[in-house]
C-alpha cells in the first residue's frame, strides 16, 4: 500500500518499490532458474567426458612415447625396472600427473626422473627420494622449479679440481641463466615448497659472495702473486716450495697459493722437504690468500657470466640465501638442470 505522502521517480529500465513494511527483493535468478541451468550443464557432461577421454588418451600416448624414446636413447637406463611393482606404481602415478597437466615440460621432467629411478632397485633412500620427487614435481610452477635448480646448483654442485675464473663463470652462465627470470621475489613459493617437503628455510643465511667464493676458494679468492713470494724469500726458494708441492702456482705463473692452513704444519712440511726452515715463516705469510668482496667476485666472473651481479642481488635479497633443499628438492633441482641444460651427472651422487 502506498502512503499518501510517498512519491517516486523512476528512470528508464528502472525498478520502483514502495512499501509500508518489510520488503524482500530478489534481483538475481530464481531457484527454479538456477536449477534449470544446473540440469542443462548436467545434460552436457557425457559430451564433456567424451572430450576429456580423448584428451587423456592423446596425453597418455604422448607420455608413453616420451618414456620409450628416453629408454631407447640412453642405454644406462634399466628396462628391467618395468617388472618391479613399485616402479609400475610410480609409472602409473606419473601418467596420471601428466594426464592432468598436459604440459610438455612436465612430461619431460617426469621422463627424466623415471629414467633415473630405473637405475635404482629395491627400497632405499635414493629410490624413495626419487619417488617423492616424481610425486611433487608436477605440482610445482616455474618459480618453484627455478628455486630447486638454483639452490641445488649453488649449494651442491662443484667443478672438480681448480677451475679458472673463466671455467667458473661459464659453468654458472650455462646452468643458472635459464632459471634467473623465473625466480620469485616473494616468499610464498618457498612456503609452498616447504608444504611439499622440498626443503626448509633455515635460520642462518649464506651470502652470495660466500656461496660462490667458498665453492671455488682457489679460483675466486684473492691470491698472492709469485712476485710476492719471490720477494719474501727468493726466486730459488719459491721454486723449491712449488717443486715440493707445498705451494701451488696458477698455470699462467702469476699467482700462488697453499692448501696448508696452519703455520706450524707449513713449517713441518718445509722441514720434511729438506728446505731452509728459516724462510718458512716468510713463505707462509707470502702465500696467505684473502676472501674476495662482492666487487672482486664480479670482476672475476662477469666477463664469462654477465648476469652474475643480477644473480647475487637476487640471492641476497630473497629467501634463497636461507633455503636448504631436502633430498626431494635436490632431485627436482637435478632433473630440472638435466632437462633444460643437459646437465650430465648421476643423481645418486647426492642422494645415496
Amino acid at each position: 500500500m502506498i502512503k499518501p505522502n510517498q512519491k517516486q521517480s523512476v528512470g528508464t529500465n528502472g525498478i520502483a518499490i514502495q512499501s509500508a513494511g518489510d520488503t524482500t527483493v530478489n534481483s538475481g535468478l530464481t531457484l527454479p532458474q538456477m536449477r534449470q541451468i544446473v540440469e542443462c550443464i548436467g545434460d552436457q557432461l557425457p559430451k564433456y567426458a567424451a572430450i576429456a577421454a580423448t584428451i587423456v588418451e592423446d596425453r597418455l600416448k604422448h607420455f608413453e612415447e616420451k618414456i620409450i624414446s628416453k629408454f631407447d636413447a640412453d642405454q644406462t637406463l634399466k628396462s628391467d625396472a618395468f617388472q618391479d611393482p613399485d616402479f609400475q606404481y610410480l609409472l602409473r602415478n606419473a601418467q596420471h600427473a601428466y594426464a592432468r597437466s598436459g604440459e610438455d615440460a612436465v612430461a619431460e621432467n617426469l621422463a627424466i626422473l623415471i629414467g633415473e629411478r630405473s637405475k635404482i632397485s629395491g627400497q632405499s633412500r635414493a629410490s624413495l627420494s626419487i619417488n617423492k620427487a616424481i610425486e611433487c614435481a608436477p605440482l610445482l610452477t616455474k618459480e618453484e622449479i627455478s628455486i630447486a635448480a638454483v639452490s641445488f646448483l649453488i649449494r651442491h654442485v662443484k667443478i672438480t679440481g681448480v677451475p679458472s675464473p673463466q671455467e667458473v663463470g661459464t659453468h654458472y652462465a650455462n646452468y643458472l641463466s635459464p632459471f634467473l627470470d623465473d625466480l620469485p621475489s616473494g616468499g610464498n613459493a618457498y612456503l609452498y615448497m616447504e608444504s611439499l617437503s622440498c626443503g626448509v628455510r633455515a635460520m642462518g643465511s649464506l651470502s652470495a659472495v660466500s656461496a660462490l667464493a667458498e665453492s671455488y676458494p682457489k679460483s675466486l679468492r684473492v691470491l698472492r702473486t709469485r712476485a710476492d713470494l719471490d720477494a719474501a724469500t727468493s726466486v730459488e726458494y719459491a721454486q723449491s716450495l712449488i717443486d715440493a708441492g707445498i705451494v701451488f702456482q696458477t698455470q699462467d705463473g702469476v699467482s700462488v697459493w697453499r692448501d696448508i692452513e696452519g703455520d706450524k704444519e707449513f713449517c713441518s712440511a718445509v722441514d720434511l722437504s729438506g728446505l731452509d726452515k728459516s724462510l718458512s715463516v716468510s713463505g707462509f705469510a707470502a702465500t696467505h690468500s684473502h676472501p674476495p668482496n662482492r666487487e672482486q667476485v664480479i670482476e672475476k666472473i662477469e666477463p664469462y657470466f654477465r648476469r652474475v651481479g643480477e644473480f647475487m642481488d637476487h640471492w641476497d635479497n630473497s629467501q634463497l640465501k636461507h633455503w636448504q633443499p631436502s633430498l626431494t628438492g635436490i632431485v627436482i633441482g637435478y632433473s630440472s638442470l638435466k632437462q633444460r641444460c643437459n646437465f650430465d651427472a648421476d643423481v645418486s651422487m647426492w642422494i645415496s
